[in-house]
């Protein structure tokens, strides 16, 4: 179990972040505390929703669930599945690589997408122009077939969706999609699966929790918040149901 002063500390650092990516990085920085956030922020988006996956499995479990509304009947729908059932991109590549694809006789090199190119995302109108921000800030260069520089002027659109597919199939868990089924009127959607907006909101809700937790044994007996944080969560709970009983 997390220690509740390094919770609520997570929390607080994170509630004053400026953005999702912000919260993300915080959370690696936390897993991964021997390395420099500098080089943490230029990790892959994909692996850093595979590295939130094993810190949310190392302290709440593999078991995600993953609630929504039906857009027919509006009835609320919840399904639990296993973090290890998720699409896996393969062995761990090199970030910063530069990969390649053909498209109509050009050859786009590219880099996958990091959390600084999110974080600069943020900036954009709405999500339309976000996409086509991200993949064009991932290309390198563009080439002939014959290694000479493309002069063709900007991507196409047929281009941008062509990278857009790679990027998705080399790196699945950046864009993960989930098919919900209503079980009131049987009507079928896709919805969004955020691994890093889930992971925080479930660390966050914890620490929420906690702090509901001090408030009312602190009410009950007059300890201070340092005390109470010092207990074991097994004590505090013992307490709390004294408190309330």
């Amino acid at each position: 179990m997390l220690p509740a002063e390094t919770l609520l500390g997570l929390w607080e650092e994170g509630e004053s972040a400026r953005s999702d990516p912000a919260r993300a990085l915080l959370l690696l920085a936390f897993a991964h505390p021997q390395i420099a956030r500098q080089e943490l922020a230029r990790w892959s988006i994909g692996r850093r929703e595979e590295e939130l996956l094993a810190l949310r499995e190392r302290y709440l479990g593999r078991t995600l669930e993953l609630e929504g509304a039906c857009p027919r009947c509006e009835q609320a729908v919840v399904i639990a599945f296993d973090a290890r059932d998720l699409p896996r991109p393969g062995p761990v590549v090199d970030d910063g690589a530069s990969y390649r694809l053909e498209h109509e006789g050009v050859i786009i090199h590219f880099r996958l997408l990091d959390g600084a190119d999110l974080e600069a995302a943020g900036g954009c109108g709405d999500v339309e122009d976000a996409r086509r921000f991200l993949l064009r800030r991932c290309v390198v260069r563009l080439t002939g077939a014959d290694g000479s520089e493309w002069v063709g002027g900007a991507l196409s659109e047929a281009m941008l969706e062509a990278l857009e597919h790679e990027l998705d199939r080399r790196e699945p868990l950046a864009v993960m999609q989930m098919e919900l089924d209503c079980p009131d009127c049987s009507h079928r959607w896709h919805s969004r699966l955020d691994i890093s907006e889930i992971v925080w909101s479930e660390f966050a809700g914890l620490a929420r929790r906690l702090l509901i937790d001090v408030a009312t044994l602190a009410r009950a007996y007059h300890w201070s918040e340092a005390s109470i944080l010092a207990m074991s969560g097994r004590r505090r709970r013992m307490y709390l149901e004294l408190a309330e009983a």
